[in-house]
């Protein structure tokens, strides 16, 4: 459980706090005790102390969008699929684009998720809905305001 394994996570960075995956770990377990806001600050050293490791850059992206920062998400997510491509990246790159109303970027990420995984369920089943009625999502709240 997330709340038993902060406290070691947090002591890896005591002991190590130029390790990266330490501060990965604590990132990851406040995003699972829903701490989005702390979770921010643990990934940000964490890519800044390993800039090329693509799981931070992703994590970073869910933690943004989980924060409603969808272009800070947007960024981190393309970074992370700069460095390596992942349909799982570019299905949450895909639904966040959709509930944002940009359907045609959506169907884009979806349709580079299915290149590299023909397979992938999550991938169609966003394709399909990139394709009826816009979602409904953060875009739409905001051009009702």
């Amino acid at each position: 459980d997330a709340k038993g394994a902060l406290p070691c996570m947090e002591a890896a960075v005591r002991l190590s706090p130029q390790d990266a995956k330490a501060h990965l770990g604590v990132a990851d377990c406040n995003m699972r005790l829903g701490r989005p806001e702390e979770a921010e600050a643990s990934y940000a050293v964490s890519r800044k102390l390993r800039p090329e490791h693509a799981l931070t850059w992703a994590s970073s992206g869910n933690c943004a969008e989980e924060r409603g920062e969808y272009e800070a998400a947007e960024t981190h997510w393309k970074r992370s699929l700069q460095l390596a491509p992942d349909d799982g990246v570019y299905c949450n790159l895909g639904s966040m684009l959709r509930r944002l109303n940009r359907m045609r970027e959506s169907r884009d990420a979806y349709a580079a998720a299915l290149a590299l995984n023909p397979r992938s369920v999550d991938a169609h089943i966003g394709m399909g809905k990139a394709y009826t009625a816009p979602a409904g999502g953060a875009g739409s709240e905001a051009q009702r305001r």
